[in-house]
């Protein structure tokens, strides 16, 4: 994650958020896995990811509801990061690209959800 916070403080957004994207589609396909998911297809988008972590995980565990609501917003969240990633980063030939700003909230917002996660916050 340092190294992805480097790019986007080297003002390098477009890269910032392509690799953020491929580190989430990572972290949560090793998640799915982990909470006996099985594992994700080469296909299978982001928020599908998500989705399934937070579905096995929710059914290990007797969540307050307000934990499961806000663990399920992120899968919205996440799908519009595909969007951004397809379409505003350098992961395609994309004629317009994110701005620094943008990406800076973009980032910011994501690796909160991820700190929770990857901080096993709600993790065994």
């Amino acid at each position: 994650m340092a190294s992805i916070r480097r790019d986007l403080d080297a003002k390098k957004p477009h890269a910032t958020l392509d690799r953020l994207h491929t580190y989430c589609m990572k972290r949560f396909a090793s998640l799915v896995r982990k909470h006996g998911g099985g594992e994700c297809g080469h296909d299978d988008p982001l928020h599908s990811r998500v989705g399934r972590y937070v579905k096995h995980f929710g059914a290990q565990r007797n969540l307050l509801q307000m934990l499961e609501r806000i663990i399920k917003s992120s899968i919205s969240v996440f799908e519009a990061m595909n969007d951004i990633r397809n379409n505003k980063s350098l992961a395609h030939d994309n004629p317009e690209l994110i701005d620094h700003d943008e990406a800076r909230f973009i980032f910011d917002s994501i690796t909160a959800i991820l700190r929770s996660v990857d901080g096993r916050r709600f993790e065994d």
